[in-house]
């Protein structure tokens, strides 16, 4: 598990994610990618941890893209099961991100369906012009 650090600032959320990567092939020691979709069980400022079924190992690197705004992370496998294992995994952040979790606010649909702004709208109190004889 995190540190006590890490554990202060943890954030019990369920976020989509889909893992990329390379892994070693058990029986042929070649390196193999991977694609796995997750759910963060715990999320940081500056990772996750996520029950994978992949076999990570600690210092590996992968890719996690949050599927609720698109964005992509390059992360580090701090903590992972004892080794072959599947299980909770603990990634971090090899940059920072402090808006990788969040979702992208969308517009209200009154706003969408009327993208008018007030400056645009026409005047309304204007006296209409007189007719023309």
């Amino acid at each position: 598990m995190p540190d006590a650090a890490r554990i202060a600032q943890a954030q019990a959320l369920e976020v989509p994610v889909i893992l990329q990567g390379a892994k070693t092939a058990d029986q042929t020691g070649k390196r193999e990618l991977f694609t796995e979709n997750a759910t963060t069980t715990l999320v940081f400022e500056n990772g996750a941890v996520l029950n994978l079924r992949s076999k990570l190992v600690v210092g590996q690197a992968i890719f996690i893209h949050n599927q609720q705004n698109g964005r992509e992370i390059l992360c580090k496998v701090l903590e992972a099961p004892a080794e072959g294992q599947a299980g909770f995994t603990d990634l971090k952040f090899t940059t920072a991100d402090p808006e990788f979790w969040h979702v992208n606010a969308r517009q209200p649909e009154a706003s969408a369906q009327n993208p008018l702004t007030a400056a645009d709208k026409p005047e309304t109190n204007q006296q209409p012009a007189a007719p023309r004889s």
